[in-house]
């Protein structure tokens, strides 16, 4: 079996911070635009800074992040985007639910002695993307506020500056096809299957999944090469077979794409599988010597 479609996806990643200053040492962020390409199997990545500048300060900080809001809000079974904030080097995944379980869930360190009031401290950090979920097409934003503290961990006193920002994410339009053994799971790689059915025998079956994963609705056909028969590659002559799609019957006519789903829904992070039989007909009269061989193509696009 071979697949045939066409896959259209694009995600950006754009941050902005709104900066709010509100004591002697400040926190501020320079302004970055992103655009990193997006791969449904690889996981988005972004690097974008804070600037400290000490305004006197000597000493250590810390710096905390919370999720404020993210829209819009899915209804199943559509998905939220899953994302992450990590330190510079992608070794500690940052807090952002206000409360860090240890000073690498945050971004801290130490303003050295002596430093001038406009000294300043770039602060490396990326936001990730993954591609753990499979969002609705549209844009997503994700709104977030960093304080800081002038403490190491745990952070203590009052947020001696705030700054916000929002994580923009565009989800376009996905959806791609695997065919794979029948009950097996959804893989990317796994584009063509053999039923090897060996010596032929009437009413023998052997069968094969087809898996569409979608954020978009989406139509499937199938088509033979041989209008639903095994062809003898030695003579042509032809033993018929019977496919099944989820249990019914469908006949596959020469040079005749058959649409087995118009517009079938979104499954979002659930790929929707079609579990194909191919069994072969009753014959009348002993086939001739030979190997029979049919090719079954996936045609997979947008509604």
């Amino acid at each position: 079996m071979r697949r045939r479609f066409t896959r259209r996806i694009s995600i950006l990643l754009f941050l902005t911070f709104s900066l709010c200053g509100i004591e002697a040492q400040n926190i501020t962020q320079p302004p970055y635009d992103p655009q990193p390409s997006y791969s449904p199997t690889a996981t988005v990545q972004a690097q974008d800074s804070i600037v400290l500048q000490s305004a006197g300060y000597n000493g250590p900080y810390c710096i905390v992040f919370t999720e404020l809001s993210r829209s819009p809000a899915p209804s199943l079974p559509q998905q939220q985007i899953n994302y992450g904030l990590f330190s510079a080097n992608g070794s500690y995944q940052l807090s952002v639910d206000g409360t860090p379980a240890s000073a690498q869930e945050t971004l801290a360190g130490v303003f050295p002695y002596n430093s001038k009031p406009k000294d300043r401290l770039t602060l490396d950090f990326l936001v990730e993307v993954l591609p753990t979920t499979l969002p609705a097409p549209g844009t997503n934003t994700i709104t977030l506020r960093a304080d800081l503290y002038r403490s190491s961990y745990p952070p203590s006193g009052r947020v001696a500056d705030t700054a916000f920002f929002t994580i923009t994410i565009l989800v376009g339009s996905y959806y791609d096809v695997s065919v794979v053994p029948s009950g097996a799971v959804f893989s990317l790689s796994s584009t063509t299957t053999t039923l090897a059915f060996g010596n032929i025998q009437a009413n023998e079956s052997q069968g094969a999944d087809v898996l569409v994963k979608s954020n978009i609705a989406y139509n499937l056909s199938l088509s033979s090469a041989n209008g639903g028969a095994f062809l003898n590659t030695s003579d042509a002559s032809k033993l018929p077979y019977s496919l099944s799609v989820n249990g019914s019957l469908t006949a596959l006519p020469l040079g005749a794409p058959i649409l087995v789903a118009n517009g079938a829904p979104a499954g979002y992070g659930t790929p929707a599988r079609y579990a194909l039989i191919v069994t072969v007909l009753p014959y009348t009269k002993l086939p001739t010597q030979g190997v029979y061989v049919d090719t079954i193509t996936v045609n997979l696009s947008a509604r």
